[in-house]
C-alpha cells in the first residue's frame, strides 16, 4: 500500500522548489537589469568661456589662439606664469592638457 504522505511530501518538496527557483529566477532578473543600465553621457564639451577660465586656474593666460579641432579636442596657443608660449592639445570636455610644445 501507498504512503499517503508521499503524495503532500511530494508536493510539499515541489513548492519549496518552485518557489527557490522563483527567487532566482526573480534576483537573476534584478542582476541582469543593474548590469544592462544605460551609461551616462559624456559631458558637453567646454565652451570658450569656460576653457580659458580652467587654462587660467592652470596658470596659462595671454591666449592669442583657440581652435576648435573637433567635438573632443580644442588647440590653444597661450603663455604660462613664466611668460613662455606653448601650443597645446586639449581635452574639449575635461579641460586636460593632451599635449604641450614650446612655441
Amino acid at each position: 500500500m501507498a504512503d499517503p504522505n508521499a503524495t503532500r511530501r511530494h508536493t510539499v518538496t515541489n513548492s519549496r522548489l518552485l518557489a527557490t527557483a522563483l527567487v532566482a529566477v526573480l534576483a537573476s532578473g534584478t542582476f541582469a537589469h543593474a548590469q544592462t543600465a544605460p551609461v551616462p553621457p559624456a559631458p558637453p564639451f567646454m565652451d570658450v568661456t569656460m576653457l580659458l577660465k580652467h587654462l587660467s586656474s592652470l596658470g596659462f593666460g595671454d591666449v592669442r589662439e583657440i581652435e576648435r579641432k573637433s567635438d573632443k579636442l580644442y588647440e590653444v596657443t597661450a603663455r604660462d606664469a613664466e611668460g613662455l608660449r606653448w601650443e597645446m592639445s586639449v581635452d574639449a570636455r575635461t579641460g586636460e592638457i593632451l599635449r604641450k610644445e614650446p612655441d
